[in-house]
């Protein structure tokens, strides 16, 4: 986790934490409470981006193999965190398995918690990742 704080002009400071998530069912209930242990040390504006490898809906993924006993838990700490999806523009799915009949998912992604979507008078509905950097760059 890393705390930003602006260079240019006013603002608040807020915290970037970038993941990669494991690959390992068995190591997602892990992860999962390390995000919640990120965020109690990680007060106010927080902006959480990465690959977190799980997805939390069912349009995030080609087909209906889903692994709801994951989907049900990740969905539960964005609840509880308070975490809105900063939708990028793109691709709608960011890996596949190369198969034949590829599997593919959108594993790829940034949350933002209510006071950084505020402070930075963004609404979580499409963001393009090129502003993003801007805002990490020059922050």
């Amino acid at each position: 986790m890393i705390l930003l704080t602006p260079l240019n002009g006013p603002g608040e400071p807020w915290w970037l934490t970038n993941v990669y998530g494991p690959t390992a069912r068995s190591d997602k209930p892990d992860f999962l409470q390390e995000l919640r242990d990120v965020r109690a040390c990680c007060p106010g504006s927080w902006l959480l981006c990465g690959d977190v490898n799980m997805i939390y809906k069912a349009n995030d993924k080609n087909n209906g193999r889903l692994h709801h006993g994951i989907m049900r838990p990740f969905r539960g700490v964005l609840d509880d965190l308070e975490l809105d999806e900063v939708h990028l523009s793109g691709r709608p799915f960011t890996w596949m398995n190369g198969r034949d009949r590829p599997t593919l998912e959108r594993l790829d992604r940034a949350f933002a918690s209510v006071e950084w979507v505020q402070s930075n008078n963004t609404p979580v509905t499409s963001y393009d990742a090129s502003r993003l950097t801007t805002l990490i760059t020059h922050r």
